[in-house]
């Protein structure tokens, strides 16, 4: 765990290689400045041969680098040319190697004070933990959230569908199918923090296997190099399908802030994400039929001895 200069935020990046997997693929980077700031950054990398760790080192690097020497005071600029310049030296590089195909998701976030920018491609995700609830902070660029967006399939269905890990955008490809240019998504407003929130940021190799109400239970009350080794014990247990990589901050504390008086939940900050399981909705929506079709009983018996 580290904590740079002011004490402001402690932060731990972690990275495993899963249990099915030969090489891992996945990258982070932590970039603590003079000033107090920070810049965090996680990449999945994919594809060309062989090469998606090349693609991934490539953009942990190279955002660190543009951000930190881009002029102007922006963030979100500085994010959105680091992104840019990592996707032209990752096409560059994979012409040069042979690795076509190569590619990364990407998902950055730089901390100042108590605000941060969030920027990210792909389906890395940014989670947000306040006293025990979970909001996310990114949307995931696949094919199965733009159906659940155009209201082709259902959320709960999302995480066991076959395209759940089609990536619709990442860095190493120069333009989308219909030949829009890639871009990252750059969240125009900065997150408020309060002291003892959290920010998780992973690959699918986590999210995959655990549940968000785990994550929410996970963090609060350790450390963040604690929660990042039991969060991927836990994923590694349940099958360690991929790579599997988290780097938790927590602002203002060394420990994730939890409330006792509120249960871990998770809010939706935007469109419902993949892979939502709404189990207890199941359960109480069998309820409800259940009281329903025992009322209409009642109503024909006392109807047929009246």
């Amino acid at each position: 765990m580290s904590v740079p200069p002011g004490g402001m935020y402690s932060y731990s990046g972690l990275t495993d290689l899963g249990r099915q997997r030969e090489k891992n693929e996945d990258s982070h980077a932590e970039y603590p400045m003079a000033d107090g700031s920070i810049l965090l950054i996680v990449a999945d990398g994919m594809g060309g041969h062989g090469h998606g760790d090349v693609a991934s080192q490539i953009a942990i690097k190279v955002i660190g680098e543009v951000f930190q020497t881009t002029s102007g005071t922006d963030p979100r600029d500085r994010l959105h040319a680091g992104f840019i310049t990592a996707n032209q030296q990752i096409i560059a590089e994979a012409e040069r190697i042979g690795g076509a195909g190569m590619g990364t998701t990407c998902v950055a976030v730089y901390l100042h004070g108590d605000k941060a920018w969030v920027a990210h491609i792909g389906d890395s995700r940014i989670y947000h933990i306040r006293d025990g609830h979970v909001l996310w902070r990114t949307t995931d660029h696949t094919r199965v959230q733009k159906m659940v967006e155009m209201g082709l399939l259902a959320p709960a269905a999302a995480k066991d569908h076959p395209d759940a890990n089609v990536v619709t955008r990442a860095l190493g490809y120069a333009q989308l199918a219909d030949g829009t240019v890639i871009e990252p998504d750059v969240r125009m407003e900065p997150i408020q923090l309060v002291p003892g929130d959290s920010l998780l940021l992973c690959s699918d190799g986590l999210y995959d296997d655990i549940e968000d109400v785990e994550l929410s239970s996970a963090i609060p009350g350790k450390t963040p190099e604690e929660a990042g080794r039991m969060l991927i014990d836990l994923a590694n247990s349940r099958g360690g399908h991929d790579n599997i990589t988290c780097t938790i901050l927590t602002f203002g504390s060394m420990v994730g802030g939890y409330s006792a008086a509120t249960r871990p939940t998770t809010i939706q900050a935007t469109v419902p994400p993949p892979g939502t399981r709404k189990k207890s909705s199941a359960a109480l929506m069998l309820l409800l039929i259940a009281a329903v079709v025992a009322a209409a009983a009642i109503a024909i018996f006392l109807a047929t001895n009246h």
